[in-house]
């Protein structure tokens, strides 16, 4: 669990083993309930709501990622990347990481 430099926006970082199975079980979940199982991720940080109850796909440096805008500036994010799951609520912050993983490599 990290912040961004401001310790305002929140990050979650996990390690797959599997991204043959979490893949498609990330998903399925994100069909289902995923962006109101992280609700609590913004507790004490943000009260805005979803501007939509699904997320959509974008890419960042050929990486693709699933979005839903809050109406206050915060997201909620997600993507695997190098065998990690990736949860966000700031674009910027992801985008540092994923630059940060990638010198990695």
């Amino acid at each position: 669990y990290y912040y961004t430099h401001t310790r305002k926006f929140p990050i979650l970082i996990a390690e797959i083993n599997n991204d043959l199975t979490a893949i498609p079980f990330l998903k399925l979940w994100d069909k289902e309930s995923m962006v109101s199982d992280f609700n609590n991720i913004y507790y004490g940080v943000s009260s805005g709501k979803f501007t939509r109850k699904y997320l959509v796909t974008t890419n960042y440096k050929g990486i693709d990622y699933r979005i839903a805008y809050r109406d206050d500036d915060y997201k909620f994010l997600w993507s695997v990347y190098n065998n990690k799951l990736i949860i966000s609520s700031t674009i910027s912050g992801f985008q540092i990481l994923i630059d940060k993983l990638k010198e990695l490599e």
